[in-house]
């Protein structure tokens, strides 16, 4: 479910996630890939729930981090890198729906090459030629 919020939300991997684990700011697991990450890290730096939830919601919203939501991680040792990372992240989905998606990716796949008749015949020629290269 990791790569697949990688992929879902915008600017989680891309010009962020990426970035942190080329520069060894942040390992892979390190990263944040979905709403669960982020609201399980400020938990685990003793943040109150309500708060943590609150601050993935203006994150996901395409907010950002508040100035006092960036003070109240900063006073529970939050680092820097990961507060960075929360402000550039525009949206991103929660870890089920990464693996609703997931299974949705793995059964348009299976149908595409095994079921190749009926993937033409539901997702259509056309849409298919034009989207080929994203599977």
């Amino acid at each position: 479910t990791r790569a697949v919020g990688c992929t879902v939300g915008i600017d989680v991997w891309v010009n962020n996630g990426e970035l942190l684990v080329k520069n060894k700011i942040a390992a892979v697991d390190e990263v944040i890939t979905s709403q669960d990450d982020v609201i399980d890290f400020l938990m685990t730096h003793y943040i109150n729930p309500y708060d943590a939830w609150r601050i993935v919601k203006n994150i996901k919203n395409g907010k950002g981090l508040l100035e006092n939501d960036r003070v109240l991680m900063k006073d529970h040792d939050v680092p820097e890198w990961y507060c960075d990372s929360c402000d550039h992240i525009k949206t991103f989905s929660s870890r089920c729906s990464n693996m609703a998606k997931a299974k949705i990716y793995y059964w348009y796949a299976y149908y595409k090459v095994y079921h190749r008749q009926i993937f033409d015949s539901v997702v259509g020629k056309e849409k298919y030629k034009r989207d080929a290269y994203f599977i």
